[in-house]
């Protein structure tokens, strides 16, 4: 009977406890801690581990099971264990991604109980080579229940070499003897870690255009191609056909240009190649004021403007104020993702309440670092790190002691990514803006402005079998005669361009002394260059150069150092003055001195004539006073 009562008490106990502590799948009521250890080969496998705390902090709840979405379609040799004793499991897909399905039937976790649960496997997707550069990607965790916290230490071979790039903003790093150990927490990666190796990445890129003149008369177009910078190189395999003209303005971007007939068609097809490298060496800024101006959307003598710069960047370096406005734009404005969005200046975007796209962030802050003096241009293009090819992206460069730097503030806003001095190696440059008055327009597929069945533009990662970086090229002078009363020397430089790059003449010198030279342009902003495949006769004016200009001077040698592209060309010239151009200069000079006295005379006769005509005019009038 004792034993009969004794059974009945723990039937009741059970019942009560079925009906007080409910089923529960989901977990609201619940938070976890976990410690992710991960350590890379250098095979490409790499082993994860996760240290998981598992609390129930629910009133009238128990869990019989937990998931854990690994975030990776590849995982192998899996193990799991509660408690440090092996337990069972379910591998499932979610998403094409691996979730463990772990049940606790042998481990209910009653109100405010804790199970530690360890999860261990294998995987071959964090660990990757994509074109020139090594990738190591670290998914978050994504948990039902709240996470508490996520900490993680990822151990890396040194056979990788150094860091190129590391998302995060904190982290620690160590040095051991096998290893570089990387340390830090999810909350500084709710997207997940990227971390790179290599000092460069190559993408191809193809261009297909369709022009269309549909004029009675002749009409230029003209197309912009990926920019030639400190951060980034252009090479062209293929060009079908050659234009008429290419040329290049002060920021690298390149231009060229084809002639069509009245109702001519045109498919230009463009192959080519970019390399984009984050170590931007030594560069001496010319034109600083081009980087200074105001634009119609940088509108930064605007009160609203200026009194906002005023009021963050307060630092007296310019480094550290681009970093205060930097983290002003990425803590005080969100991008909202839409199909189509308006360009605001930035007056507008402080003054209202906008939906901005990546563009309207950038133009903020391009205008704040030009208001504080800040030399500065928005670059267009894309990056992979998230973004889908056909999205546009925007990113600034501002320029701070002797060099360029990048700044991303989408990045920072959208996935929580340091983007200041941070840049990515996943990315092209498809035009720099920034000039008042000229835009370099990106054309379809990024634009509506053409209606045509070729798909515009395809970037791949690059295989690097196009690729030949061999300099090939030949240089010839042309001298001009020396322009008369000047210090002014016409030079053409003609470069029969046989390499896959784009030359430009970015230095004269003479005598080694460094020239200054404008182009056939007429200003300092836009250069001819030397466009791939072609003999290009590049025109120049040689400003403030000793020259025989005068008659009875002999012809001059001097010697001339020409850097073009990457190399310097050297060579022993002689600036000629004819004969017959002398004569004629003289002629001129001569003339121009007769004419001038002539004048002279004629001005004092005239002057004479008008001075006694008011003298007897004063008399006159005197004689009829009195």
């Amino acid at each position: 009977m004792k034993k009969l009562y004794i059974g009945a008490l723990m039937v009741l106990f059970i019942v009560f406890m079925k009906l007080e502590c409910k089923d529960v799948y989901a977990l609201p009521q619940a938070s976890s801690n976990y410690n992710v250890n991960i350590l890379i080969s250098e095979t490409g496998e790499s082993w994860v581990e996760y240290n998981t705390r598992l609390k129930n902090e629910g009133s009238d709840f128990y869990i019989r099971d937990y998931s854990i979405e690994t975030g990776f379609s590849d995982c192998t040799n899996l193990s799991v264990s509660v408690n440090e004793n092996i337990n069972d499991f379910r591998k499932e897909f979610v998403n094409g991604k691996v979730k463990i399905k772990i049940f606790l039937q042998n481990n209910l976790v009653y109100v405010s109980d804790t199970v530690v649960i360890k999860v261990k496997f294998q995987t071959s997707e964090i660990n990757n080579t994509s074109g020139k550069i090594r990738s190591i990607y670290i998914p978050s965790i994504k948990t039902e229940e709240r996470l508490e916290s996520a900490s993680y230490i990822v151990k890396i071979p040194k056979s990788f070499g150094e860091f190129s790039y590391i998302s995060l903003d904190t982290k620690e790093i160590i040095r051991e003897s096998f290893y570089n150990v990387i340390k830090y927490n999810q909350k500084d990666a709710p997207f997940g870690t990227l971390i790179l190796f290599g000092d460069s990445q190559q993408f191809e890129f193809k261009y297909n255009y369709r022009l269309e003149n549909d004029l009675d008369k002749d009409k230029l177009f003209t197309i912009s191609l990926p920019p030639d910078s400190v951060f980034q190189k252009t090479y062209y395999v293929k060009v079908l056909p050659l234009p008429l003209r290419a040329f290049s303005d002060v920021y690298g971007n390149t231009i060229i240009e084809y002639k069509l007939k009245g109702k001519e068609k045109l498919d230009v097809s463009i192959f080519g190649i970019t390399e984009f490298k984050i170590s931007n060496p030594y560069e001496n800024l010319k034109h600083e004021e081009l980087y200074l101006m105001e634009t119609e959307y940088w509108d930064y003598r605007n009160d609203l403007v200026s009194d906002r710069v005023n009021s963050i960047a307060y630092s007296s370096s310019n480094y550290e104020k681009a970093k205060q406005l930097y983290e002003y734009v990425i803590n005080n404005y969100e991008i909202i993702p839409k199909d189509e969005f308006s360009r605001y200046k930035a007056s507008e975007i402080i003054e209202k309440k906008l939906d901005l796209d990546c563009q309207n962030v950038v133009d903020l802050y391009v205008a704040f670092l030009r208001r504080a003096n800040i030399p500065s241009r928005e670059a267009i293009g894309f990056s992979n790190i998230y973004q889908d090819v056909n999205l546009l992206h925007y990113w600034a460069e501002f320029y701070t002691g002797d060099k360029w730097i990048s700044a991303d503030p989408c990045m920072d806003i959208l996935y929580f990514i340091n983007g200041f001095e941070n840049i990515d190696l996943n990315r092209i440059i498809l035009a720099y803006l920034g000039l008042k008055e000229y835009e370099p327009k990106v054309i379809p597929p990024f634009t509506k402005l053409q209606d045509t069945d070729l798909f515009a533009l395809e970037i791949n990662l690059s295989s690097n079998n196009f690729l030949n970086k061999n300099e090939e090229y030949d240089i010839n002078f042309i001298w001009g005669d020396p322009l008369f009363f000047s210090k002014n020397v016409p030079i053409t430089v003609v470069v029969d361009n046989r390499t896959q790059s784009i030359l430009r003449v970015l230095e004269l010198k003479v005598d080694n002394i460094d020239v200054d030279f404008q182009s056939s342009y007429g200003n300092d902003y836009f250069f001819e260059v030397a466009f791939p495949y072609q003999k290009t006769q590049l025109k120049y004016m040689l400003r403030n150069i000793e020259t025989p200009i005068l008659i009875g001077k002999s012809d001059k040698d001097v010697n001339i150092v020409v850097k073009i592209g990457t190399e310097f060309y050297k060579s022993s010239e002689t600036i000629k003055v004819s004969k017959i151009s002398t004569l004629c200069k003289s002629l001129i000079w001569l003339f121009s001195i007769v004419i001038s006295l002539l004048l002279v005379g004629v001005f004092n006769l005239i002057r004479k004539g008008l001075t006694k005509i008011t003298i007897k005019k004063l008399t006159a009038e005197r004689n009829d006073i009195l």
